[in-house]
């Protein structure tokens, strides 16, 4: 083997190398605990969000009602849903404090 071809085997291997250690972390471990890689990353990821494409309104199921008759179909609407809520609480409590302040 020439010595210009070691150095071409020498260099992809390094380069090989530097992916792999790029693609694999040492701090995270798999559910087989061994060292994580990207691959295990991607798939915690979309389990994660399929955890929370569920979180409020079922994907099997059409969009669900509020108290006050809304529509909720996303943790956006749900969330804006208990913000109102918690305004009109405000709200009374101030009414209240006003009335017998």
């Amino acid at each position: 083997m020439t010595e210009k071809k070691i150095r071409e085997e020498a260099a992809t291997r390094h380069t090989a190398n530097a992916i792999i250690d790029t693609l694999m972390s040492v701090n995270v471990f798999d559910s087989n605990l061994e060292t994580a890689n990207v691959v295990d990353v991607i798939d915690a990821l979309a389990r994660a969000v399929r955890l929370n494409a569920n979180a409020i309104t079922p994907l099997d199921h059409g969009p669900g009602t509020d108290s006050g008759g809304g529509t909720i179909t996303s943790l956006t609407e749900a969330v804006m849903g208990v913000t109102a809520g918690l305004f009109e609480i405000a709200s009374a409590i101030e009414h209240l404090a006003e009335r017998d302040g």
